[in-house]
């Protein structure tokens, strides 16, 4: 028997910006399995991993905050959704298994330590 693509389980990874720039994406509710796993810096956290980080005026230039919900976004949408805070509670969702839609969101506690938590997330996904 053949298993359509489609059907397969998957991961994907996305920051907060992404998200909410392709929301629209969730509307039809596709039958697919998919987990996507957003990762909420309020906006623009990735480009700390930039060298010109801390260098004055980075934050004018590269923060793009948006004090939104993501999770509670997804949830309005009719999308099974959480809010996790840890590596551990970030392990958990990464292992366990995929049925539908649904998105788990990652709060980064500040930008400054959102660097570290960025290849601490990408190091645990590498090692799957």
């Amino acid at each position: 028997m053949m298993v359509e693509e489609s059907s397969l389980p998957c991961l994907k990874l996305l920051g907060d910006l992404s998200f909410l720039y392709d929301l629209t994406g969730l509307i039809n509710k596709e039958e697919i399995n998919c987990r996507f796993i957003v990762i909420n810096n309020d906006g623009g956290g990735i480009f700390s991993t930039l060298p010109q980080a801390g260098s004055d005026g980075f934050e004018t230039v590269f923060g793009t905050p948006h004090g939104l919900k993501p999770a509670e976004i997804a949830k309005a949408m009719g999308i099974s959704a959480k809010e996790i805070s840890s590596i551990k509670e970030l392990d958990a969702e990464i292992k366990a298994p995929i049925s539908g839609i649904s998105v788990v969101v990652c709060n980064v506690p500040d930008r400054e330590s959102n660097a570290n938590n960025l290849k601490a997330i990408y190091n645990s996904l590498n090692s799957m």
